[in-house]
């Protein structure tokens, strides 16, 4: 009988650790197991409390992409950036495919307009003068950035610059 108050004891306290890391922000199931390994708990613990959650719709790894790629996309942030970011924080590639899939679908996202802006930015804070120094600061920040279209853009500057210099 006392094992399994035991059991119980410690089912709470997860839960109340599991709740607790959920009011702050959402987690990814891998995340939400990591913190409640990092406070202790056993496996068997750990995998209820998580079954739970899941079951109750408070764990939901492709809500969890699409409000990360939504928040990434804000931050003008490349698909590939954010695939990675996300597959390090433990979701499948392939929800990570199908949340982007759905939500690019629905916002009609344009990668290669956003590193035009963020150029255009860049350009702007440089006082409108283009040189090789701008370019190769614009270069390293759309690689940051995760974006693949890099050389083109670059190649667009460029020739804005000798469109104005004529």
């Amino acid at each position: 009988m006392e094992v399994n108050s035991e059991k119980m004891n410690e089912l709470e306290k997860a839960n109340v650790a599991a709740a607790r890391f959920l009011s702050l922000r959402m987690h990814s199931e891998k995340e939400l197991v990591d913190k409640l390994k990092q406070k202790g708990f056993e496996y068997s613990i750990i995998s209820e409390v998580v079954a739970e959650l899941k079951e109750n719709g408070y764990i939901d790894d492709y809500m969890y992409a699409i409000r990360f790629i939504e928040i990434g996309y804000g931050k003008k942030r490349a698909r590939k950036r954010l695939a990675k970011e996300l597959s390090e924080l433990g979701i499948s590639a392939e929800i990570i495919r199908n949340a982007f899939d759905d939500f690019e679908y629905e916002n009609s996202i344009d990668e290669y307009a956003m590193a035009v802006s963020i150029a255009k930015n860049e350009i702007a804070i440089n006082d409108g003068i283009i040189d090789e120094k701008l370019l190769g600061r614009i270069a390293r920040k759309l690689e940051r950035q995760g974006f693949d279209n890099i050389y083109s853009i670059v190649t667009e500057i460029r020739e804005w610059k000798d469109i104005d210099e004529q």
